[in-house]
């Protein structure tokens, strides 16, 4: 065991060096456009704007980003560089701890436990070593994890819970530290991309279910799962905006005072003022009280029709821009002449604006349910300025109903998976250098990925619990990401999170044989003598 930590630890020093080396190098300007995208909102979060809206975004990227924006804005106000270098630095430490992550992932498999031979003992070494400099050494995966770009922050928490289930299966005296890590890596990652956080919910729920002989876990895992899930939504969702308009509007003493809310009128409060509807359209007129005498003072205003006064219909049949039209009529009387044909005293309007913002329980509980409906609309995002465009198949059914979108979506799964995971193929035509040396590198992944499948389907290979995760985490973010993908860019980068996975299991199966290979050769050398 000592000399699989003395060999983790030189492997990850030479990362690190190797990585410092690539931050240095990298240019000064965007490498790639989505670097721009965070830049730009760490700067605009570092110089005080408003975190819920950012120029060119329908919603504001920065709920979900949180743990990777956050820390760029400090380094800012620490070191004082430049927006572009803190994302880049983030990411960079973010990176540094995925490779940190992974040796002790590697570690904890306790590969060479028992060997007093040297030369299995080296034997045992080379495999680790190695899967830990693929991880920290393939092109793409090293690149995307050096970019100011916020990938690397949610492998490092995804990478992260999935050790600290590793390591609640392992130390069994030891598992409220894993809960508390496990949870707090879910909250970090849901500030960081929140589809994944979701993900990583219903794996714990699903590992629960699925671990064998460990029925206390079953218990902590759901728990955490049902814990996570709500507060990640509270996260990583844009809270919802109430905007509140008062319009005071003023005749002498008198006055009226109108509450708008989201464009809907809920609070009147008269004071020798009411509102009418004459010809469907919003004017003023003095409040008139009627004495209970046979000789008392009527209204003529309302003789005709009584029931256009506004204490005789409701508010919400006032719409904020009956409110507005009738501000803006007031505004252009200059406060004096006339009024909806009306001579008026002078009149004058006070509008006075309220922005309150709240969680939105119940949008952010439907938040997973939008996001599956709006799947095209952002493949379609992802299309837009991009070299490498994934084309899209067409569908056979109309997408119109829910039920023929879904079947269109599961009909796509297929082709999007095969383009997630392999293409750009070498033979396709390039679009950029990028394009070019992605389908070189795909060859490789093209390896990984058949050997991974035939050892999973291998009789002879029966997971282990600390294996389930891992393979659930495979299995959950493969089929969503692919049909998500756009552009060969963005798929390339989101299918280097899957590396780690890959590897861990490759390195779990070659352990688990390497095992029943010692304990047959023991049980013969028994029988033997």
């Amino acid at each position: 065991m000592k000399k699989l930590k003395l060999y983790l630890f030189s492997t990850v020093l030479f990362l690190i060096c190797t990585r410092i080396g690539l931050r240095i190098f990298l240019p000064d300007t965007f490498y790639v456009p989505d670097e721009s995208t965070w830049s730009r909102l760490t700067q605009w979060i570092y110089s005080g704007g408003d975190n819920t809206k950012l120029e060119g975004f329908d919603l504001t990227p920065y709920f979900g980003s949180q743990a990777f924006v956050l820390p760029s804005v400090w380094q800012m106000e620490l070191l004082n560089i430049t927006s572009l270098e803190a994302v880049r630095n983030t990411s960079f430490l973010y990176g540094i701890g995925g490779i940190t992550v992974m040796a002790v992932m590697i570690f904890r498999l306790r590969l060479n436990k028992n060997s007093n031979d040297d030369n299995q003992a080296k034997t045992r070494l080379f495999l680790p070593v190695s899967i830990l400099l693929i991880y920290g050494l393939v092109p793409s995966h090293a690149l995307w994890a050096t970019l100011g770009l916020r990938d690397s922050a949610a492998e490092f928490f995804v990478m992260l819970v999935c050790l600290a289930i590793q390591h609640s299966f392992q130390r069994e005296n030891k598992r409220l530290i894993s809960s508390i890590v496990i949870l707090l890596g879910i909250l970090g990652l849901s500030a960081s991309r929140a589809q994944v956080a979701w993900i990583l919910c219903f794996l714990l729920v699903l590992t629960s279910i699925l671990s064998f002989k460990l029925k206390p876990r079953r218990i902590e895992f759901s728990v955490l799962g049902l814990v996570a899930f709500p507060l990640c939504l509270l996260i990583s969702n844009v809270p919802s905006k109430s905007l509140e308009y008062e319009f005071l509007i003023q005749q002498d003493e008198k006055q009226i005072l109108v509450k708008v809310e989201n464009n809907k009128v809920f609070s009147i409060e008269s004071k020798g003022l009411v509102l009418k509807k004459v010809d469907n359209k919003l004017t003023i007129a003095p409040k008139v009280t009627k004495s209970p005498s046979a000789n008392s003072t009527i209204d003529e205003s309302n003789a005709d029709n009584p029931g256009n006064s506004m204490e005789n219909f409701k508010a919400e049949e006032v719409s904020s821009e009956d409110i507005s039209q009738l501000v803006s009529e007031i505004e252009a009387a200059s406060n004096v002449g006339t009024l909806s044909g009306n001579s008026t005293p002078e009149t004058t309007v006070k509008v006075t604006e309220k922005q309150v913002r709240e969680p939105a329980i119940t949008e952010n509980v439907t938040a997973p349910l939008a996001r599956l409906e709006n799947i095209s609309k952002e493949r379609d995002v992802k299309r837009v300025y991009a070299d490498g465009v994934i084309q899209e198949i067409a569908c056979p059914v109309s997408t119109e109903t829910t039920i023929g979108y879904l079947f269109c979506e599961i009909y796509r799964l297929p082709y999007s998976m095969t383009t997630f995971l392999f293409r750009p193929f070498v033979f396709e035509s390039s679009t950029s250098q990028e394009f070019k040396y992605s389908s070189i590198e795909n060859i490789f992944w093209f390896f990984l990925f058949v050997l991974l499948l035939i050892i999973l389907l291998s009789r002879k290979w029966r997971p282990r619990n600390y294996d389930m995760p891992v393979i659930l985490f495979l299995t959950l973010f493969t089929p969503p990401a692919s049909l998500t993908e756009g552009n060969f860019g963005t798929a390339v980068r989101h299918k280097s999170v899957t590396l780690w996975a890959i590897l861990f299991l490759l390195l779990s199966v070659s352990s688990q044989y390497e095992f029943q290979t010692r304990r047959r050769l023991f049980s013969k050398n028994k029988s033997t003598s």
